[in-house]
């Protein structure tokens, strides 16, 4: 299995559902490889479970199946009022066409979306949505923008308008 640093870190939020035995949960890629992935999600299995996953994508739906290596559980008290994240490292098993179709299609509009260098900064960033207010984190920032992760899923370009809380100029 690749290292998660040789691995491509996705500059957009790419939803998966995975389970074991019928069960149905939604994450997050955060890292993708031909080889295997990185989800992020309230949900993981411990290793070495077999778990069924499911992505969405331009021509359907893609179902695949992987084995979990590794789980880093989130620690809640690391940022109080946090929504509880947790990172599943899983081996494809199976890699049908479109797994490698669809992993092809994200590397390569990765490549051409990103143009600015990106930090791995945690921020607390407060934003409206559907009459609600969020407070949520960062995961990196960029001159072009930042990587968000919450549990409601925004309509592709959808205009928010956000709050960045920067620690040093609270001060």
């Amino acid at each position: 299995m690749q290292n998660i640093h040789q691995r491509k870190l996705l500059t957009r939020r790419v939803p998966v559902y995975f389970g074991v035995a019928g069960s149905r949960n939604i994450g997050f890629i955060k890292a993708i490889s031909a080889e295997g992935l990185e989800i992020t999600s309230k949900y993981c299995y411990d290793p070495p479970a077999r778990i069924d996953m499911s992505i969405s994508t331009d021509n359907g739906q893609t179902d695949f199946h992987g084995v979990v290596s590794n789980v880093r559980r989130s620690q809640s008290q690391e940022v109080p009022g946090a929504i509880p994240s947790n990172e599943m490292t899983v081996d494809v098993i199976e890699r049908p066409r479109s797994y490698l179709e669809f992993l092809h299609d994200v590397l390569e509009f990765d490549i051409k979306s990103r143009h600015d260098k990106r930090f791995e900064q945690r921020l607390r960033v407060s934003f409206a949505s559907n009459a609600e207010l969020l407070d949520e984190y960062t995961h990196n920032i960029s001159v072009g923008g930042m990587f968000v992760e919450t549990p409601r899923l925004l309509e592709r370009g959808s205009l928010v308008e956000i709050s960045l809380l920067v620690p040093e100029l609270m001060k």
